[in-house]
């Protein structure tokens, strides 16, 4: 057990966040944990470097904070929620949170430095919020995926607000060089690209946005980012020459390379035209 430096530990049935049967472990070389339903205890945490958390039907946001906040050399993280249950109080609309709220130095969590987060099913969204209020001041690359289930039948107020809230905890994640945002699911919605570009830390570099079936706008403008370099634009199905010259307008400079792939119906030449002097990559 002590050579161990990859574990998978699975509890299908109830979440679970300590073993009886570990405690007596000693795993000094561990460097890998993936997880479902399971956060162990502090034992296994002294080397690890990467975790994949998936929580199934349960969550368990304290153990999690508490296993990020002192888990030393861990430095890539990746969690998934699927579908928990929430009360109705922790689903509420609270667009009255402060966006300049202090930091707390306690809920800081330093060596991370990419971290991935899948949420399915609109219920996830409220628990996304929790784990992603500490502060992550090394990660420099991030991914977020939002699914939304072809079973769930909300209105478009509801949905905005709620990627709204995910989207406001970028500011606890204020070094982030490149992000991965997809939006991804049966059901389509209209979707505010401005909004995105207002919640983005300025040190970004690098934008991948990917919205199959999303209709896209730009509803405000002068979120410059001044570090943005490259722009990328994946399976934008419904994107349009105005909505692509809206985002070159909304720069007011060179964005150096645009690249876009599998975005129809817009053309190539379009795409060309509207950023003459940027690199431009297109693959239909």
């Amino acid at each position: 057990m002590a050579n161990l430096r990859k574990l998978t530990v699975n509890a299908d049935s109830w979440p679970i966040h300590a073993f009886d049967f570990h405690q007596l472990w000693c795993l000094p070389n561990l460097k890998c944990l993936e997880s479902t339903n399971v956060v162990l205890k502090p034992v296994f945490r002294q080397n690890l470097s990467y975790c994949h958390f998936r929580f199934i039907g349960f969550f368990l946001p304290n153990h999690l904070k508490v296993f990020l906040q002192s888990s030393p050399s861990l430095e890539t993280v990746e969690i998934e929620i699927d579908d928990v249950f929430i009360d109705d109080e922790d689903d509420e609309d609270s667009d009255d949170e402060d966006d300049n709220v202090q930091e707390d130095p306690s809920s800081r969590v330093s060596s991370i430095k990419y971290f991935s987060f899948t949420i399915i099913e609109r219920a996830s969204i409220p628990f996304a919020r929790r784990v992603l209020e500490f502060s992550y001041p090394n990660v420099t690359e991030m991914s977020i995926t939002i699914l939304h289930s072809k079973w769930c039948c909300e209105n478009h107020s509801n949905i905005h607000w709620r990627r709204r809230h995910l989207l406001r905890a970028m500011r606890h994640f204020p070094m982030v060089k490149k992000l991965r945002l997809r939006l991804l699911g049966s059901n389509t919605y209209d979707v505010d690209f401005s909004s995105i570009l207002f919640r983005m830390p300025q040190s970004l570099e690098s934008l991948q946005f990917e919205a199959p079936g999303h209709t896209l706008s730009m509803d405000g403008c002068g979120f410059a980012l001044p570090r943005l370099r490259t722009l990328h634009f994946r399976n934008c199905d419904k994107m349009d020459l105005k909505f692509i010259e809206a985002v070159r307008d909304n720069f007011n400079r060179v964005v150096e390379n645009v690249e876009v792939v599998c975005c129809h119906p817009i053309e190539e030449e379009n795409v060309r035209g509207a950023f003459p002097s940027s690199k431009v990559i297109w693959l239909s």
